[in-house]
């Protein structure tokens, strides 16, 4: 995995994401960040490496290019990303082949790798649900087959093709208090509810 550097608020939302995997939580530290020292800090604070790498992966924070024949999962049209092998590669885009068939060119921003692993979180075609998010159990590479749980204690089997994985999540807003404008909209809208009822109100009175 090639060095970048994370600025507080991606070393907070990777540390957020990471916890949630591993259903642990951590702290993390102040400041600029290269990747392999914030792994190893996180990974002696009890977070696997291999949930903090997903957490990575999902947030798209990784430089790390691929070569030609490596598997990948890529943004489809649906903006849902799927496992795709690469045919050709470009410093802004890579040609795919996508494992459920076609080809498409993609920009690096949009192809992750795809690298599957046990305890990793992707979406799958649920009998008699649809798609549901699970949990991974087991890869069986020769098969080209994924096990997954649903979560409830039930597990199925899925071919790695028809498997995918959501966008990575929007970065959470700094704040949630609304702004001093929006604020004084909705007072100016209770004001304005609050004197029709009184206008209405002593209509009525002066007319009964």
């Amino acid at each position: 995995m090639q060095l970048v550097h994370l600025s507080d608020e991606e070393t907070q939302d990777v540390l957020l994401r990471a916890s949630e995997i591993a259903a642990i939580s951590a702290r993390q530290d102040s400041g600029s960040t290269s990747i392999e020292a914030f792994l190893a800090a996180a990974t002696e604070a009890g977070i696997p490496r291999a949930a903090l790498e997903q957490a990575l992966r999902e947030r798209s924070i990784s430089s790390r290019t691929f070569a030609v024949g490596e598997q990948v999962f890529a943004k489809s049209a649906d903006d849902k990303f799927y496992l795709a092998t690469v045919v050709t590669a470009s410093p802004d885009s890579y040609h795919l082949k996508f494992l459920r068939g076609g080809y498409a060119t993609v920009p690096t921003s949009d192809v992750t790798s795809g690298q599957l692993l046990p305890g990793q979180r992707v979406i799958c075609e649920w009998p008699h649900w649809g798609a549901w998010e699970c949990t991974v159990v087991n890869v069986d590479e020769s098969a080209g087959t994924i096990r997954a749980s649903d979560g409830w204690m039930n597990t199925e089997t899925f071919p790695m093709s028809e498997i995918k994985m959501s966008a990575p999540r929007a970065r959470r807003p700094k704040s949630s208090r609304p702004s001093v404008d929006r604020v004084g909209g909705w007072l100016c809208a209770a004001c304005a509810v609050a004197g029709g009822a009184v206008g209405s109100a002593i209509t009525w009175w002066l007319t009964r």
